[in-house]
């Protein structure tokens, strides 16, 4: 229960961090539903390119450093059957 608890937690912060920089972007950007200007378009072509590219740039550098070797699949398949039959995990 507690790691659903945690799951949906999480969640719920991704959730309102990146409400909040949307809205924080779209200020920046001089964002008004009523009449869009030329410097809001740009934003918001920004938040669509730029942010998503400089996230999943920053997300590549952590999967290259990240080593996943045979035995270590092995050992977290093992460690997830456990978990899902109720039974202690050893880490």
């Amino acid at each position: 229960m507690q790691l659903i608890c945690t799951k949906l937690s999480t969640h719920q912060l991704g959730t309102a961090l990146g409400m909040w920089l949307q809205g924080f972007l779209l200020t920046f950007y001089h964002y008004n539903p009523n009449g869009i200007t030329n410097e809001a378009l740009v934003g918001i072509g920004n938040m669509g390119i730029y942010i998503p590219a400089v996230l999943c740039g920053v997300s590549i550098i952590f999967i290259l450093r990240y080593s996943l070797t045979e035995e270590k699949m092995n050992r977290l398949q093992k460690m997830k059957q456990e978990s899902n039959s109720g039974r202690e995990i050893d880490v």
